[in-house]
């Protein structure tokens, strides 16, 4: 504290000092001759113990606290509402997170909440999703994958992955590799692979209204976006029932098998299209 005479006790303008108050302080006008002056008075309250529980500290204790019933009460429930807050945290979040956790070292997880992403970094796995609105991006290894709900991604790497999908608006991207995919559903979206991996596809994709999804595909080609020589870079071939899905890199370059949609039926170039996204 400072001031600018001898006396201690004499406050002023500015002034700044640590004080323990008593109760008996205030009503001798002390505080308000101090704020007359210009000084700002304030007060620290160190413990709620005499405010929570007062039967521990002498009589009125609580009451030169500052503390009625009513602010106990407002306090108690504070801490209440924070304590079931904290207990209703722990018994929601923590059992998610313990099966998101569980997902990247079980081989062989089942994830049936909706809503959540499912990562798998590394190893070999076995999923099945029995939720909805769910993404899986299983990167590690050799995968399988089962979605019967619907509305679910599903994304894997380089292995040699099968993912059997029913229900509506799912998007597959199994990536490269040479990977089997069953698709029993409708309205569902395939991402077709770039050159070097390989889908076989089963099911009745183009009857059922899903689509092929063509555009990274393409772009690791030189493809200038012209359905004019789409055809250069893109075709497709019969054998038997199936139809085979070929790409190349770069116009009159040569062709790589990308794709094999079985039980398609008869199926060209145009055919393909009314099915694709490009």
């Amino acid at each position: 504290m400072k001031n600018d005479t001898a006396d201690p006790s004499v406050f002023a303008v500015g002034d700044c000092g640590t004080l323990a108050s008593h109760p008996e302080t205030p009503k001798a006008g002390v505080y308000a001759a101090w704020r007359a002056r210009g000084v700002s008075v304030n007060f620290l309250v160190h413990d709620l113990l005499p405010v929570l529980r007062p039967e521990f500290f002498p009589s009125n204790t609580d009451i030169t606290h500052g503390a009625s019933e009513g602010v106990r009460r407002r306090v108690w429930s504070g801490l209440w509402v924070t304590l079931l807050l904290a207990i209703l945290g722990f018994l929601v979040i923590y059992p998610v997170l313990m099966l998101l956790l569980g997902a990247l070292t079980d081989t062989n997880p089942v994830v049936n909440l909706s809503h959540v992403d499912i990562v798998a970094t590394s190893g070999n796995h076995s999923l099945f999703i029995g939720g909805s609105f769910d993404t899986a991006r299983l990167t590690g290894g050799t995968e399988a994958v089962q979605a019967f709900q619907g509305h679910n991604t599903i994304v894997t790497a380089a292995g040699n992955d099968t993912v059997q999908i029913a229900g509506t608006g799912n998007v597959v991207n199994a990536g490269g590799g040479t990977n089997h995919l069953e698709d029993s559903g409708s309205g569902n979206r395939i991402i077709m692979p770039v050159i070097g991996g390989f889908d076989d596809v089963f099911g009745f994709v183009l009857q059922n209204a899903d689509t092929l999804d063509f555009r990274p595909a393409l772009s690791r080609t030189t493809w200038d976006g012209s359905n004019a020589t789409l055809g250069s870079f893109l075709k497709v071939t019969m054998a038997g029932a199936d139809a085979a899905i070929a790409m190349a890199p770069t116009a009159g370059g040569a062709f790589t098998s990308v794709a094999t949609l079985h039980a398609s039926g008869n199926l060209d170039l145009a055919g393909l299209l009314t099915h694709s996204i490009v």
